[in-house]
């Protein structure tokens, strides 16, 4: 492995040889290395002048090297460069003064060294005069480089300069880009071509799945052929559940005093919206609770049957779908505080539906009822009506309380839910003024006329 030996391993000799483009650093410097941190050499196949790789080579006396398209002076020599171990050892140390090539004489005088590696001093970049003194000039450009190269010349580059030059020639193939593929765009709607699925821009409630109609038309002999996928539209719950990140909050006034409730819609948001959507549509006002049992639970009666009478149903139709159940399944599954006193849970029946529920006294209460209930919030206010309640006589059969325990009202305070509906028509309304001011070229006044300060400020919406 090692130079003209049979050692399996390269000295620190080989590596640090005078022959060598610098060596290998030791410690420290090494021959031909240049001293001191932060030095830039000039490599040697590179321009003095524009620092850039040569392809036609002049040279000065000194051995400084520079490309000849880019030079407007006279008083330079065409390079023609030989390794400086073989002009050594067989032209000055043989005194045989003859091209090794060509057979041309020459005296020693018309040596010129153009890089020594053990004298790199005059090949360093900040040493240069013009770098030093700042001096910048315009270069001639040749015949391979661009108008825009040629007219940043002149420039004393640096990286904040160089940062900006690189951003502009980006913007410029965004733009050369943007123009062709609408150009692309504009010929293919012209002579009919369907545009692909890429360019049109996805509904915002657009699914990971699509319709599958590109595969039933290539298949089938009966279908149209459809060369373009179309996602399957999310529903409003399935697009909006997963994106709602904070509590809800609830008050049940009750005849025994009020019941404040911090639903955690963030962890169980079909759950939540179910009792809220009970709340808000008038199906808890009214409502009695249809059991009561001493140091364990207090149940609500079933309020499906309000439900189906609000709106013709509408409500029940959503909340009772195929999805919603699925949701309710899975939440049900999730890990739950089972640990406290004043939970509430929601009751899901073997049809799947989730309405009705129930709070507990104790803290072990919810663990009798593990993997039946979602336990998705707690009272966090009242906990004294609730302990009235619990002492309230009830019957010794079947725990119906004595005297009814009624819901009066039921208020929503905090409703996250909401809040995303109207962002989300709002940045609606936004996207479609915008088509419409890009279409048309005429402002809308829509967004103008409403005065969204009067509802949300820079901490969220206003109370």
């Amino acid at each position: 492995m090692g130079k003209w030996t049979d050692k399996m391993y390269i000295t620190h000799s080989e590596w640090a040889n005078k022959f060598s483009d610098g060596g290998m650093k030791f410690g420290g410097t090494t021959k031909g290395s240049s001293s001191g941190k932060g030095t830039k050499v000039l490599p040697f196949k590179l321009c003095a002048l524009s620092k850039s790789p040569f392809s036609h080579p002049v040279c000065t006396l000194e051995g400084n090297i520079f490309e000849l398209e880019r030079m407007c002076m006279s008083d330079f020599w065409e390079t023609f460069y030989s390794k400086h171990q073989g002009c050594s050892e067989f032209n000055i140390k043989a005194k045989n003064m003859t091209d090794l090539i060509s057979g041309e004489p020459f005296k020693k005088s018309d040596l010129i060294t153009l890089y020594d590696p053990e004298n790199v001093q005059s090949r360093i970049i900040n040493d240069f005069y013009y770098v030093s003194k700042g001096i910048s000039f315009t270069l001639p450009s040749s015949k391979k480089s661009s108008k825009a190269s040629g007219a940043s010349n002149n420039i004393n580059l640096n990286k904040s300069i160089e940062k900006i030059l690189a951003e502009v020639k980006s913007d410029e193939q965004n733009m050369a880009t943007s123009a062709n593929s609408k150009n692309n765009k504009d010929s293919n709607t012209k002579h009919g071509l369907p545009l692909s699925s890429s360019s049109s821009k996805k509904d915002y409630n657009a699914s990971l799945y699509s319709e599958g109609r590109v595969a039933a038309g290539l298949t089938s002999t009966v279908m149209e052929p459809v060369t373009v996928n179309k996602s399957i539209p999310q529903s409003e719950l399935e697009y909006m559940l997963p994106k709602i990140k904070s509590q809800t909050f609830v008050t049940l006034k009750t005849n025994f005093g009020d019941l404040n409730l911090a639903l955690d819609s963030n962890k169980y948001p079909q759950a939540c919206y179910n009792f809220l959507i009970l709340a808000k549509l008038g199906c808890l006002d009214g409502l009695n609770f249809a059991s009561c049992i001493r140091n364990l639970v207090l149940i609500s009666e079933d309020p499906v049957n309000k439900l189906k009478l609000v709106d013709e149903g509408k409500h029940f139709k959503i909340l009772s779908s195929s999805d919603v159940k699925e949701r309710l399944k899975n939440e049900k599954r999730l890990k739950q505080e089972r640990r406290k006193r004043g939970l509430i849970s929601l009751v899901v029946s073997e049809l799947g539906l989730g309405f009705q529920f129930m709070f507990t006294f104790t803290e072990n209460s919810a663990s009798h009822f593990d993997g039946q209930q979602i336990v998705f919030g707690q009272v966090v206010g009242g906990i004294d009506n609730l302990l009235k309640i619990q002492s309230s006589p009830v019957s010794g059969d079947d725990f119906t309380p004595i005297n009814p325990i009624t819901i009066e009202k039921a208020t929503v305070l905090v409703d996250p839910f909401q809040e995303f509906q109207d962002r989300l028509s709002r940045k609606l309304l936004y996207e479609n003024e915008k088509k419409s001011f890009a279409s048309s070229g005429k402002h809308s006044t829509t967004a103008e006329n409403t005065n969204l300060s009067t509802t949300s400020n820079w901490f969220g919406k206003k109370v």
